[in-house]
């Protein structure tokens, strides 16, 4: 029978879990966005993760005079897409030397507390590697990302169990168009408008560094310049962004970043979200030691899927 895990490592990682949560959120704009609107949220379980959809108008209503009869009609608006759980985890592990190197309760807390942030920015990273991802990666064990929910083929293949060749309702709009410095504005204007219904309107636009470079380029010479405004949600978190229309378009590349090649998303983070199991959001579970290894070892496990309920009012710019 293993030994219970280092009373040390064990709390040390309890009392950093809700940080570690809040770390990786902070890392990946998109993210960030949803947690902040309230799109990133815990639920309890299920054999899968049900997203509510309506998709239809019902079909009762009727203009009438006086008297006139009305219908009651029987209209199908709703239904749902079923997205499956995707599981991660990261091991936080201390050796049995780095634990008497580092005697003492103090220098023991500073060991693991290190261990900790490199934990954090792994699962940061990997996360935002699956944002962006068409959920193929590590044999269809990622989640399914943006490349998924916002495809640049939007007429095939199934998104939370409905076929996107037969439900056209189903499909994102996609605008498959060469940008040059020139004519970037005028192509995010053009998704911006395709993608709006009433007051409902992208309000992220996540952009490679070559696009998002073009974007400051084509406004600098219109001078149409937006500067960071200190009050945006993405300025406050740390996100370099610019303001086109309703939407705060931010750099998603950079060094390391994952947002495809003179790609930009064109979010509506009201029918996005981020659904995470109650119990494994970037939540420890204690392990036990090892009898074979000298080492203490938790783990820090998430599990969820990212989940859409209207494609339709979301968009993709592929600019090669």
């Amino acid at each position: 029978m293993p030994v219970p895990i280092s009373e040390a490592v064990a709390t040390t990682i309890r009392r950093h879990s809700r940080e570690i949560s809040d770390n990786v959120s902070a890392n990946i704009p998109v993210l960030e966005r949803l947690r902040r609107k309230g799109r990133s949220t815990r639920i309890d379980g299920g054999t899968e993760i049900l997203e509510e959809l309506d998709y239809a108008e019902n079909e009762s209503f009727a203009w009438y005079a006086g008297f006139e009869r009305l219908q009651v009609v029987l209209s199908e608006v709703l239904t749902g897409a079923i997205f499956s759980w995707k599981q991660a985890g990261v091991a936080v592990a201390i050796s049995g030397l780095l634990r008497m190197q580092n005697r003492g309760s103090e220098r023991q807390v500073d060991a693991i507390a290190g261990k900790i942030r490199n934990a954090s920015r792994t699962m940061s990273n990997k996360m935002d590697e699956a944002l962006f991802s068409d959920g193929t990666g590590d044999n269809g064990k990622q989640i399914g990302g943006l490349q998924l929910l916002l495809s640049t083929s939007p007429t095939s293949g199934m998104i939370g169990g409905i076929d996107r060749a037969t439900e056209e309702w189903w499909r994102n709009y996609v605008l498959d168009e060469t940008a040059t410095k020139a004519n970037i504005v005028s192509l995010c204007q053009k998704v911006q408008r395709n993608t709006t219904r009433g007051s409902d309107r992208v309000d992220l636009i996540a952009m490679d560094d070559h696009l998002y470079g073009m974007l400051q380029d084509g406004l600098q010479a219109q001078q149409r310049f937006i500067t960071e405004n200190p009050d945006n949600d993405m300025t406050r978190a740390g996100f370099e962004n610019m303001r086109i229309g309703t939407a705060d378009a931010v750099l998603a590349g950079g060094v390391g970043g994952n947002c495809p090649a003179s790609h930009a998303y064109f979010l509506n983070t009201d029918f996005l979200a981020l659904r995470s199991h109650r119990n494994r959001d970037m939540v420890p579970e204690e392990a036990g030691r090892p009898i074979d290894i000298d080492g203490d070892v938790s783990w820090l496990y998430w599990m969820g899927a990212l989940c859409g309920s209207n494609l339709r009012l979301q968009g993709v710019l592929d600019g090669r």
